[in-house]
C-alpha cells in the first residue's frame, strides 16, 4: 500500500462515517487489521507485509502532523506523548524491514490507541 492508497483509504472512511475521532478509529483499526492478517502471511506474502507496514507509518506520519498543527485541541501534554509515539512507530517500522523483527509490539500500539478513542467516546465508536 503506497501513500495515495493510505490516503484515499483514509479520504473514503471520512465521507462514509463523517466525524474525524470516528474516521481516526475507522482507518486505525482497518489498517491494523490489514497488519495483523499480512504479519500471519509474511512468509508467503512479503511484500504484502511490507506495504500493511508502509501504510501504518504513513498513518502515524499523519497523525504526526496533525499533532503539530497549532489548531490541534488535545492538551499539550498528550500531543507531546502521541508525536513521540509516533516518532516510535517510525523506527519501529525501519527496526522490523532491516532486522526481520514482528510487527507485534505496532499491533499492540495501534490497538491501545483504538481502546483510548473508543473509551473516550462511545457514541463515535459505534459502542
Amino acid at each position: 500500500m503506497n501513500i495515495r492508497v493510505a490516503q484515499n483509504g483514509y479520504g473514503t472512511a471520512q465521507r462514509n462515517v463523517g466525524t474525524p475521532r470516528a474516521v481516526e478509529i475507522d482507518v486505525l483499526a482497518q489498517i491494523t487489521r490489514t497488519l495483523r492478517a499480512a504479519e500471519a502471511a509474511r512468509d508467503t506474502e512479503y511484500a504484502a507485509f511490507v506495504d500493511a507496514l508502509q501504510a501504518n507509518a504513513e498513518l502515524w506520519r499523519i497523525f504526526a502532523q496533525d499533532l503539530s498543527d497549532t489548531g490541534n485541541g488535545l492538551p499539550l501534554e498528550l500531543r507531546r506523548g502521541l508525536f513521540a509515539l509516533a516518532g516510535f512507530v517510525h523506527d519501529e517500522t525501519n527496526r522490523i524491514l532491516l532486522n526481520g523483527t514482528t510487527s507485534e509490539e505496532l499491533c499492540a500500539i495501534n490497538h491501545d490507541i483504538l481502546t483510548g478513542l473508543r473509551q473516550s467516546n462511545p457514541v463515535e465508536a459505534g459502542l
